[in-house]
């Protein structure tokens, strides 16, 4: 296959990866709880795969700990912290 090849099956490969990803979050879902784990992932009530530290975002003011239940609102498929609870 060549650079620049847009073959049917690689388009729908495309498609099928874009529609998982997509159906990971609810899109009703706009606020949620989670832990942030031992190594700094997070793991909210709704989403019970560990997104990895770095891969979510934390507001300003939010101080947070390993152990620490939080505040998480979505917004589209990134988890922000808002605070500690």
């Amino acid at each position: 296959m060549s650079k620049g090849d847009n073959s049917p099956g690689l388009s729908k490969l495309a498609g099928v990866l874009r529609g998982m990803a997509a159906g990971q979050v609810p899109t009703d879902l706009v606020l949620d709880f989670g832990e942030i784990q031992n190594d700094g992932s997070l793991i909210t009530n709704t989403v019970p795969i560990a997104i990895p530290k770095g891969d979510y975002i934390i507001c300003k003011h939010a101080s947070i700990s390993k152990g620490d239940r939080v505040l998480v609102a979505w917004v589209q498929n990134d988890a922000v912290i808002i605070d500690e609870i």
